[in-house]
């Protein structure tokens, strides 16, 4: 007999794990796009991923928006603080969006402290 195939396509398109690794591509656009597109948007893993996308990036536009207030409000002397921990803030974000990636591809999933959980319940999961 012929070995058997770990993942299945969908009739229509890429398989599940590819579409839910799609999600965080280009972060809340691709999030919303897996979210209205079907065959993807029945189904509850790409939903959590295309969902904890959104959150992620809503989250890292939020913070950076939060540093560029900061930095206008003391004219620019807490910048000397803030452009160090921006860039490593940066640096970490780019790792976990990676790692965020990966994980979904694996059929796996990297829950994330609150945005995860309301991705969850979003998805039905």
């Amino acid at each position: 007999p012929p070995p058997q195939q770990q993942y299945q396509p969908q009739a229509a398109g890429m398989p599940n794990n590819t579409a839910a690794a799609l999600c965080y591509l280009a972060g809340f656009i691709t999030g919303i796009i897996f979210l209205v597109i079907a065959p993807y948007n029945t189904d509850p893993k790409v939903k959590y991923h295309a969902w904890q996308s959104i959150g992620f990036n809503v989250a890292m536009i939020a913070i950076m928006i939060l540093f560029s207030i900061l930095t206008a409000l003391t004219g620019g002397l807490l910048a000397l603080v803030l452009v160090p921990v921006s860039l490593v803030i940066w640096l970490g974000a780019f790792v976990l969006w990676l790692m965020l990636m990966y994980k979904a591809y694996q059929g796996e999933g990297l829950n994330l402290p609150v945005v995860g959980d309301f991705a969850k319940k979003q998805a039905g999961l």
